[in-house]
């Protein structure tokens, strides 16, 4: 197969679009591009990242899920975050992302398809940040989940990439304490 072009990560890994399974992936890329990501195309009163934001997620699943959840936007590092409305109007992006994830789950060992409890916690993380984050408005969003009480404070590139790196080695340490019990 001819490969179509590549995209070079922080780490100086290559990410073929075109050829998943021979692309290179590692946590710290996920990390750093998550982290300097923000949410909703940028249209937030401030930025707010999709490496806060997926660690917001980690903390609202039973702990046997806080991994998945944690990973659980880890394409978008590679196929950046497009806003739900945009992304439900391309089946070839939803295609080449449902493939991505499906490799990325067997490199970090985490659940594909997601269990619902993650969808559920990713959507009361949407209210929260919808809350919290946008300017007020009257428009449907087609959420029945309520935003946690805690408010969201948006945090740096800097301060989102150790977060969610922090976190990842929390779980990671979690489960290496569990596999060996």
């Amino acid at each position: 197969m001819t490969k179509l072009g590549f995209m070079k990560t922080y780490s100086g890994n290559l990410f073929y679009p075109d050829d998943i399974e021979n692309s290179t992936f590692c946590i710290e890329d996920v990390a750093h591009s998550l982290s300097k990501l923000c949410r909703f195309g940028g249209h937030t009163k401030g930025f707010y990242s999709v490496a806060q934001h997926s660690v917001l997620v980690s903390h609202l699943v039973p702990s046997d899920m806080a991994m998945t959840a944690l990973l659980h936007d880890a394409t978008e590092a590679y196929l950046v975050d497009l806003p739900r409305a945009v992304k439900y109007m391309l089946p070839d992006y939803l295609e080449l992302e449902d493939k991505l994830m499906s490799h990325l789950a067997k490199i970090f060992s985490v659940s594909y398809p997601f269990p619902p409890e993650v969808k559920v916690a990713d959507n009361i993380a949407l209210a929260t940040e919808r809350r919290d984050l946008m300017l007020p408005g009257e428009e449907d969003w087609g959420l029945t989940e309520k935003p946690v009480p805690e408010h969201i404070d948006p945090m740096s590139p800097t301060m989102a990439f150790h977060i969610f790196m922090t976190r990842y080695k929390e779980l990671k340490d979690t489960q290496v304490a569990l596999a060996g019990t």
